[in-house]
């Protein structure tokens, strides 16, 4: 199920939205958000002009089985994830694809998994976590208002390019590319 440019037929709906003040923190579940362009959830300790992990996304279902054997149960932001889908195969998308949040935002995935810096009580329960296999990071196209048990829908991928630029980039913007920055 490889949304690419035709899209998914597949929709899914927003289980949780959680946020936390400082980063190394549980996050906490809130009832709506706002997503904002180019920065992720409003008063989020890990939302970032320019980054390209400006929100995580959880799949609920994933979430729930990772639990499934232990004595521990699962309890929306104990991974440190921002928002978490019920009903949507996340683990099959790819960098690149994109999902419709609610009526109006879009993000795009940019990467897969995340090495764990540290090991959280998770990791030092049942050895292991959830976010290096499962998490998603993506990057605000388009901001918006979201909802628990709002829509998730998978968006085609814009058009790219020979030059591989996509059709939807916007012009002139500061690009990070290591060491300095360019404008694209």
């Amino acid at each position: 199920m490889r949304c690419g440019q035709t899209g998914c037929g597949a929709t899914g709906r927003i289980a949780a939205i959680c946020v936390s003040e400082r980063r190394g923190e549980h996050k906490l579940p809130v009832e709506e958000a706002e997503l904002v362009e180019d920065y992720g959830l409003r008063g989020d300790a890990h939302a970032e002009r320019g980054s390209t992990r400006q929100v995580s996304l959880l799949e609920w279902e994933a979430a729930n089985a990772f639990f499934r054997d232990s004595r521990l149960a699962y309890r929306p932001g104990i991974f440190a994830e921002n928002i978490v889908v019920s009903g949507l195969a996340l683990r099959r998308l790819s960098p690149g694809d994109r999902l419709r949040l609610g009526e109006q935002a879009i993000v795009e995935i940019t990467q897969r998994g995340k090495q764990c810096h540290s090991h959280c009580r998770i990791f030092e329960e049942l050895g292991r976590c959830l976010m290096p296999e499962q998490g998603l990071f993506a990057r605000v196209i388009t901001g918006g208002s979201l909802k628990v048990g709002d829509k998730v829908v998978p968006e085609k991928r814009p058009p790219v390019s020979a030059e591989g630029i996509s059709h939807d980039a916007k012009p002139n913007k500061k690009v990070s590319t290591g060491s300095d920055t360019e404008t694209t």
